[in-house]
């Protein structure tokens, strides 16, 4: 499966799964996320948009918050096919940056798998 983030369109980000309303936990995000993925998998969807997080004004929030999305994504990956694309579609350059960031950080095996930004090179 592969994670995209890209700072998606007003009609992008609004065609997207909502995103939730309110910071989650672990064990809600797994659900949320979950649920998203199990839903697309069983229509044969071979790929699904999600709204990125809202901005926060504390950076170690929303980096916290984009990991608990983007692990339950890779989660999923590991024993299903489908859907093969998730793009977290973020309404600013921040968020999307630190989606980016944490895949890199965490889930990343080497550069050529990283979630690529020439910033970093």
């Amino acid at each position: 499966m592969q994670i995209v983030v890209t700072v998606g369109t007003a009609e992008e980000f609004a065609a997207a799964y909502a995103r939730p309303d309110r910071k989650l936990n672990k064990l809600e995000s797994d659900a949320y996320i979950g649920e998203i993925l199990r839903a697309a998998a069983e229509e044969g969807r071979k790929s699904v948009d999600i709204q990125g997080i809202a901005e926060m004004e504390k950076v170690s929030d929303i980096a916290g918050a984009a990991r608990l999305m983007e692990q339950p994504v890779i989660d999923f990956a590991r024993e299903n096919a489908l859907p093969e694309t998730v793009r977290f579609v973020c309404d600013s350059e921040k968020v999307a940056t630190l989606y980016k960031v944490v895949y890199n950080m965490y889930y990343a095996d080497s550069k050529e798998t990283r979630l690529e930004d020439e910033r970093w090179d």
